[in-house]
């Protein structure tokens, strides 16, 4: 017999101001950068994230307005917003 519990639709996707690089986070933690792999988290996966330009290729990345930390292009990593550097994959 069908389910009595209703079930919520889907989330809205998250808006991102027009300046911002949009990129979609793989299932294996990654984003496409300028043909580089860049581990962002395993619990964005299939998300999307916002990246703004910041410096020369210095960019802050964003999961909507949550600031994640910073992405450098020169070493291709993120760095948290608590100045950790993330695991590169």
């Amino acid at each position: 017999t069908p389910s009595t519990r209703p079930f919520r639709e889907p989330p809205e996707p998250i808006p991102y101001p027009s300046h911002l690089e949009v990129r979609l986070v793989s299932q294996d933690s990654t984003i496409r950068w300028k043909s580089s792999k860049i581990f962002v988290s395993p619990l964005l996966g299939r998300e999307k994230v916002g990246l703004e330009e910041v410096g020369d290729g210095v960019w802050s990345v964003f999961f909507g307005p949550v600031p994640l930390g910073g992405l450098d292009e020169s070493d291709s990593r993120i760095i948290d917003v608590q100045g950790r550097m993330r695991r590169r994959r």
